[in-house]
């Protein structure tokens, strides 16, 4: 077996991989069948297939990354040009197979119809190019894919298909010599013998490494470490003498002590990953998400639902082992402490965004695109039940599945499709729930955590069989 056909193995191989795979399968279906059962072609539906190719390049250049950041593994025999011959491989297939769909177009002749579909490989391949470079450039590409949407959207919405599309069938020429161009650039740019040695020993976080808690863990701990200036020591050192103060009050084998203890661990790992940059980011997401949706039904309103996401990964119980001087039942109301305390700053949080939002909507103008206006909607501080509803779920799954990954992401995508319709209900669903509603949902939700994290701490098995405890 070649060393080629060795890195093509964790394309099937890779367990993570298989739900990129069958996601990519189903929207290859979908964009193929669309052109042929559509009678008028001029829509630009032929090249709705350079969609797929985006998330492709970014999923093969993180297999790659993955391989090349393994100390030493530039010094492996005749793996250096592998990665390049891995990439175009990958690539030149799938865009050469999906332009094929350009010989069910009716307008087109053979052997005009050879050019188009020259170009239109040409084309996906460059999209797939396109892909690679922000993966192997930066080192956090799972980032990359959430702008995927936001690209898909934007394309759709100006018409840039159909303005491809015309451009590949009317000037197949220019398109190939183009295209051809950007793809040698990327050929000498991944030949070259400094990307190996860059990724050495370098830490990244991959598009698969979603799946895996303890490489997330490790890579926000070393990103704080690189990150944390002098002021935000200072910080974290107040907040050290804070909770060391609360604890010495305290007598030693009490449930207060280690109640203090352990939110001081959670709210540490919890605040971690934030970093300077995140406040904007926020800033960017309310402008842009409250310009979507009516009046009555603002899209911005999802926005109390986000913030609960990031819980799933604040494990309640950060010290499991009882050889500790701390019994089921200390475990048991510091991780309800630490959950109370969690639940009042991710509160706290989705107001202050409301309250942006409210500033925001006093001085942002209306857009106008294409016809269509485009209004500002604020949040609507009523949704923030959401909030204090989902939040202790959250931390119920992220405690009761410390390790199995898959199984949060499930419970968030659930999480998020539920917040999502709730949010879409207009706001006369609202005044029928009513706030003695509402507040009876949460409290119920509560009251369900709380006995469930309480037979998990007093019943359950805290440690269990794995390497990482």
């Amino acid at each position: 077996m070649s060393i080629l056909q060795a890195n093509l193995k964790h394309l099937y191989q890779r367990r993570s991989l298989w739900f990129w795979n069958i996601f990519l399968a189903l929207a290859a279906a979908g964009f193929c069948i669309e052109p042929l059962t559509d009678s008028t072609p001029e829509k630009g539906e032929f090249v709705l297939y350079l969609i797929i190719c985006l998330p492709l390049g970014i999923i093969t250049a993180g297999l790659q990354q993955e391989i090349l950041t393994k100390p030493f593994s530039f010094c492996l025999p005749g793996h250096r040009k592998i990665p390049r011959r891995l990439i175009f491989s990958v690539g030149g297939v799938v865009s050469i197979l999906l332009s094929l769909l350009f010989f069910a177009h009716p307008s087109l002749d053979f052997p005009y119809v050879l050019l188009v579909a020259c170009s239109a490989a040409l084309t996906g391949m460059t999209v797939y190019l396109l892909g690679v470079l922000p993966t192997l450039a930066f080192s956090q590409s799972i980032a990359i894919i959430g702008f995927f949407p936001l690209i898909v959207f934007a394309t759709t919405f100006f018409g840039a298909h159909r303005l491809l599309q015309h451009i590949i069938i009317s000037s197949p020429v220019p398109m190939i010599i183009f295209a051809g161009s950007i793809c040698t650039l990327f050929w000498f740019w991944l030949g070259r013998d400094s990307l190996a040695r860059n990724h050495s020993g370098r830490l990244t976080l991959c598009i698969f490494d979603a799946w895996s808690p303890r490489k997330v863990k490790k890579y926000h701990q070393a990103q704080a470490d690189r990150r944390l200036a002098q002021k935000g020591k200072i910080h974290f050192e107040k907040m050290e003498t804070l909770f060391l103060t609360r604890m010495k009050k305290r007598r030693f084998f009490s449930k207060g002590r280690y109640a203090w203890g352990n939110l001081y661990i959670v709210l540490a790992a919890a605040l971690r990953p934030w970093r300077s940059h995140y406040p904007i980011s926020w800033l960017l997401l309310i402008v842009f998400m409250g310009y979507f949706g009516v009046r009555d039904r603002p899209v911005s309103n999802f926005l109390f639902v986000i913030p609960v996401l990031g819980l799933l990964h604040s494990d309640l119980l950060p010290c499991r082992s009882i050889l500790l001087p701390a019994g089921r039942n200390q475990k048991y109301y510091g991780a309800a402490f630490s959950a109370a305390a969690m639940t009042l700053i991710t509160a706290l949080f989705p107001v202050a965004i409301f309250l942006a939002s409210i500033l925001f909507d006093s001085f942002l103008p209306d857009i106008s695109l294409k016809g269509r206006t485009f209004s500002y909607h604020p949040m609507n501080i009523r949704y923030l039940y959401l909030c204090l509803l989902f939040v202790p779920i959250a931390l119920v799954i992220a405690t009761i599945f410390p390790r199995n990954n898959l199984l949060r992401i499930i419970f968030g995508m659930a999480l998020i499709y539920l917040g999502m319709l709730l949010v879409m209900m207009p706001t006369s669903f609202l005044k029928t729930i009513g706030p003695a509603v509402a507040t009876t949902l949460v409290l119920a939700g509560w009251a369900a955590s709380l006995l469930i994290l309480r037979y998990h701490c007093l019943r359950r098995s805290l440690v269990g069989q794995s390497r990482q405890y």
